[in-house]
């Protein structure tokens, strides 16, 4: 065994010098291998630090977006105002301008409401508005919307109808389907049927209008236009024979919650006057 080994030694010992490897050549490749494994070490974290800056961008960009979202939400809320169901009530709007609101009816507006002075309505309501300038103030109902100028209307909404009655100062009406808005008068009241979008503009009396009190209030009010406001608050036919007696003028108060019986008492009494009962539907006064 051992001579076989002596003789594989001494037939390939050439071939061991020529396999021999310089000690820097050795050295060099043991260098670049472990610089390869620090390189690789260094990739790692870059590409680690570079996720982590990735991460925190977008964890910014999130803490950013949800901080606008919740700024738009504070903007853009609304407050209500409801009405009892079975009494009238009064707000006072952040402007000063003041509301009164009939049974039942509610409005919204922006808690930022100096910003935007836009009021949302929901049934009957008075207002009265303090004038700004450059800061126009807008009633929104549906399909419509009312821009007020300094001035005191009321606006009542049902299902199919809109009223509004101007008292004193400007508005402007517009509605979706106009061409051109609608500029209001004082004691002019429009009416917006809101499925056939028609729209009608009249005169009216400021005093048939006025829901807030319990009282119906007249000024030197002509004899022929008290009849005729009686007649249409208590779906009655009052006509008088005296013609003369229509120029007469009367001041006085009438109370909403009062009988007929009770006004036209009050009628004959101050104009010395007599009634009788036609037909059971005309009432004659003479």
């Amino acid at each position: 065994m051992k001579k076989l080994l002596s003789e594989q030694w001494n037939e390939e010992s050439e071939q061991h010098i020529q396999d021999k490897i310089d000690s820097e050549e050795i050295w060099d490749k043991i260098a670049d291998s472990c610089w390869q494994t620090k390189d690789d070490s260094d990739k790692s974290k870059f590409k680690k630090l570079h996720f982590n800056m990735r991460y925190s961008i977008a964890a910014a960009v999130a803490v950013l977006l949800v901080g606008v979202w919740i700024a738009q939400i504070i903007n853009n809320s609304y407050l209500t105002v409801t009405a009892p169901a079975h009494e009238k009530m009064v707000c006072m709007l952040p402007d000063s301008s003041t509301i009164w609101l009939n049974a039942g009816s509610k409005i919204s507006y922006p808690k930022r409401f100096l910003n935007n002075r836009t009021v949302e309505l929901d049934g009957e309501a008075y207002f009265s508005v303090v004038k700004k300038a450059n800061s126009p103030f807008k009633v929104h109902f549906q399909e419509a919307c009312i821009e007020v100028k300094g001035t005191e209307f009321n606006v009542q909404l049902n299902p199919t109808k809109a009223l509004i009655t101007l008292f004193t100062g400007k508005i402007v009406f517009n509605s979706e389907e106009q061409t051109h808005p609608i500029e209001m008068k004082p004691t002019e009241q429009l009416t917006y049927d809101r499925i056939s979008h028609n729209i009608n503009l009249s005169k009216i009396d400021p005093e048939e209008y006025d829901w807030r009190t319990d009282e119906y209030h007249f000024e030197k009010k002509p004899f022929g236009e008290l009849l005729q406001f009686i007649n249409r608050i208590y779906k009655v036919n009052i006509v008088v024979k005296d013609s003369k007696i229509g120029e007469e003028l009367f001041s006085g108060k009438i109370r909403k919650t009062e009988s007929l019986h009770d006004v036209l008492n009050k009628i004959c009494i101050s104009f010395d006057l007599q009634q009788k009962t036609e037909d059971n539907n005309l009432i004659v006064l003479y």
